[in-house]
């Protein structure tokens, strides 16, 4: 399980943030556009929170055009002893536990590992649909993959050192 995100919302790429009072059931499909670089993985993997299978949040949200925010949460190291050498990669709702009762968004994403070259066939990417739903505290509403990508997948296709 996944610990409570950051207290304070980042601004986004698309829309600015709705206030938490003001988000409701959401039939419309939007879009929203996250990039993020990690500037050294090599570093970052052996850290303490790495081995300790310690997650951590990407320090901004981002923001769709209907205001709704989201959270990269990610282990570089695996999300536990059984995903080890995997970078384990999970999208989260921002402020879940305070969104109103009955306050869904059905999302289809993906999550991608770009090459610095901008060649599609040496990056790694996958993609789902979950609808992520109003979530009583502690609860926080995440979904990913535990085994995004193994560290030796990376290496051979030169996206990590």
């Amino acid at each position: 399980p996944a610990p409570a995100p950051p207290a304070e919302p980042a601004e986004g790429a698309e829309g600015a943030p709705v206030d938490v009072d003001d988000w409701a059931p959401q039939a419309r499909p939007t879009t929203v556009v996250c990039r993020w670089v990690v500037p050294d993985f090599d570093r970052g993997r052996r850290s303490d929170a790495a081995r300790a299978h310690r997650g951590e949040y990407h320090e901004g949200s981002f923001v769709d055009a209907a205001g709704n925010r989201w959270l990269l949460y990610y282990f570089l190291d695996g999300d536990g002893a059984d995903n080890a050498g995997h970078v384990s990669l999970y999208l989260s709702v921002r402020d879940a536990g305070r969104l109103p009762f009955g306050w869904q968004k059905r999302a289809t994403f993906t999550m991608a590992v770009e090459h610095a070259s901008g060649d599609a066939a040496r990056g790694h990417a996958k993609w789902a649909t979950q609808v992520f739903r109003a979530a009583p505290p502690p609860a926080v509403q995440d979904w990913g993959w535990p085994k995004f990508a193994a560290h030796a997948e990376l290496a051979a296709r030169g996206l990590v050192g």
